[in-house]
């Protein structure tokens, strides 16, 4: 995070008006991070449904779905 914040404001040339959008956006990327991360440890059971292909992975364009396949 401390490389990001460094970057962000050293590289990416952001207006100073930017600021409070640009920490709203990581602060919801965060947030929705742990509430995921919770989920997963209030429902381990999860880790045992098998999961069965094929597994099509589909989505938008620049959405890391090249990844996933």
């Amino acid at each position: 995070l401390d490389v990001l914040l460094e970057s962000l404001g050293a590289d990416a040339g952001l207006a100073p008006s930017s600021d409070d959008y640009v920490i709203g956006v990581l602060r919801y990327r965060l947030v929705n991070r742990l509430l995921v991360e919770q989920w997963y440890r209030d429902h381990p059971e999860t880790e045992a449904v098998p999961i069965e292909g094929p597994v099509h992975v589909v989505g938008l364009p620049r959405t890391g779905t090249t990844a996933l396949g």
